[in-house]
């Protein structure tokens, strides 16, 4: 299988509508051109943090369009964590 690491050319944080609320989410692309396979990055229980992000950048160096969504959008969950127990 032929590998290759690519830079990543935008990477940022996106916001799609939902029924309930705005959802988020943070969206990396390859700098190379063409049709790329896509990867969903799911995150923790935690959110989408510094390490999803961090995740989600170096599948796009292999040449991959990641999406990583905030399941969470709608909950204050970073600072409240048993908030979370009843979402997951």
């Amino acid at each position: 299988m032929q590998r290759w690491r690519v830079e990543t050319s935008s990477a940022g944080e996106v916001t799609y509508p939902g029924r309930a609320c705005k959802l988020k989410a943070f969206v990396v692309e390859p700098a190379a051109e063409g049709a790329r396979a896509a990867v969903i990055v799911v995150q923790e229980w935690w959110g989408l943090n510094d390490h999803i992000r961090d995740v989600a950048r170096r599948f796009a160096r292999e040449g991959y369009f990641r999406d990583a969504p905030d399941l969470y959008s709608a909950a204050r969950t970073k600072s409240r964590p048993s908030r979370i127990w009843p979402l997951s």
